[in-house]
């Protein structure tokens, strides 16, 4: 996948299509077919992008490349989210300058953005193995768990991150055995969710000041904010018909929401919202990762119908089906320099009316948001800007001990390359997990997923 997946890739393209050599598929008449970069690269570059509606990829083979050791340094920077958004947009313009890429997970909530600044290692670099070992105990362990549960980063890290600016860590950010090793997730765990917005680079102070200033009003007003926002870069080689990464080359940034209870239903109402935002701002989505859009090609999602096949259009997928002359207009909104969207107004409209809808429904429950005036003002009663979050009792999602201990152990073994030991303690600490949690029954068990949840 690269040197560091393909988040935040910093050798090659990141986006996995990029990366596809050939695949075999089954068509809509039952045959076996087969394409290739050597033999029908076309035929390739569209099965690529087109979500499964041209056939049932049954096999697919991979380009892979040199083992590539990154140095990464981590930061976690103080903005309050009553601050402008230019100064969050700042640390992230900052950050990427003299560096090879950048990971960061912005924290509204926490006031604060952590940031991954990573460069390449020149080759039979030696690296003192106790440095990695304690940064990977230390640093790599509690990150990796706090956004695979979709939660915000503690603070009590910041004092860790910064003495870890002063030798970095040093590591492949690559996936074990190409494996999440991760343990079973019961209903009422935390668990991460998001939604992928695409962006070109050169709007990254823009979107990331925007969004910024977004997330506090949203909160301000409704009493809900997510967990965090993910940013991360991506080369785009260019050539991609259609899909995320689709255009000339160049790079791209997402902005992805990311929150702990899928099930949440303010996290919901969010996603529905951010989505007409995002794409109003010029954002490019993904119909297998982008939640709360409205079925709707002219809202985001546009796919062209020569590359679906009827035996394999679904409900879902049908109303973003336009000919090839209506997805090429729709295409181009999606990464201009600085043109706005045709429809950018009556889409800002829209996110408007959701966020006077959620507003009302907080003030209503009680939730802590104030009630929406007329135009999007506040009126009295409205929570202060920093107030805490609080979640429903529904959507509590404990972490037991056992599952702490799984994630922390299992990591570290990792870091030593004792995958077997991890292997026994991962077997026994998931048993322990496991009947820990069957102790109680699921709250939310009994909601019914949503559509946004259904089509991720």
């Amino acid at each position: 996948m690269g040197s560091t997946s393909k988040d935040s890739s910093i050798d090659g393209p990141g986006q996995l299509s990029a990366l596809v050599a050939a695949v075999a598929f089954v068509d809509e008449t039952g045959a076996l077919r087969r394409a290739s970069l050597d033999d029908d690269p076309q035929l390739l570059a569209q099965i690529t992008c087109a979500y499964g509606l041209m056939g049932v990829v049954v096999e697919a083979s991979l380009l892979t490349r040199a083992h590539t050791l990154v140095r990464t340094v981590m930061t976690m920077h103080p903005v309050p989210r009553s601050a402008p958004g230019a100064r969050a947009a700042a640390v992230l313009s900052e950050a990427r300058e003299g560096s090879d890429n950048v990971f960061a997970i912005m924290h509204p909530l926490r006031d604060t953005i952590y940031v991954e600044r990573r460069w390449l290692v020149p080759n039979r670099t030696r690296v003192p193995f106790l440095i990695t070992a304690v940064n990977l105990a230390l640093l790599g362990t509690p990150k990796a768990d706090c956004f695979k549960r979709g939660r915000p980063l503690s603070a009590l890290l910041a004092p860790v991150v910064s003495a870890n600016r002063h030798m970095g860590l040093y590591t492949d950010h690559r996936r074990h055995g190409f494996t999440n090793s991760y343990a079973p997730v019961t209903a009422r765990e935390d668990r991460l969710d998001f939604s992928y917005f695409e962006f070109d680079a050169t709007r990254l102070d823009e979107v990331v000041s925007g969004c910024w200033e977004l997330a506090a009003e949203h909160q301000r007003r409704t009493g809900f904010c997510p967990n965090g926002f993910a940013v991360y870069f991506v080369k785009r080689p260019g050539g991609k018909l259609a899909g995320s990464y689709t255009g000339a080359a160049g790079a791209s940034f997402m902005l992805d929401p990311i929150h702990s209870d899928p099930e949440d239903p303010r996290w919901r109402a969010f996603n529905e919202a951010y989505a007409l935002w995002a794409v109003a701002l010029g954002a490019n989505v993904s119909l297998s990762q982008t939640k709360g859009l409205p079925a709707s090609p002219e809202l985001g999602g546009a796919l062209p119908a020569s590359l679906a096949r009827e035996r394999f259009v679904t409900p879902f997928f049908r109303p973003f089906l336009v000919d090839d002359v209506a997805f090429e207009k729709e295409k181009s909104y999606a990464r201009p320099a600085g043109d706005d969207h045709p429809r950018r107004a009556a889409m800002l409209a829209e996110y408007r009316r959701l966020l006077d809808q959620a507003a009302n429904e907080a003030a209503a429950e009680g939730g802590g948001g104030g009630a929406a005036a007329a135009g999007g003002g506040a009126v009295a009663g409205e929570a202060a800007v920093g107030a805490p979050q609080t979640p429903p009792a529904a959507a509590t999602r404990p972490w037991t001990p056992p599952q702490a201990a799984q994630t922390y152990v299992g990591r570290f073994l990792f870091s030593l390359g004792l995958a077997p030991l991890w292997a026994a303690a991962s077997s026994y600490l998931s048993a322990d997990s496991d009947a820990t949690a069957s102790t109680a029954p699921s709250p939310s068990a009994a909601a019914a997923p949503s559509p946004a949840a259904a089509k991720a």
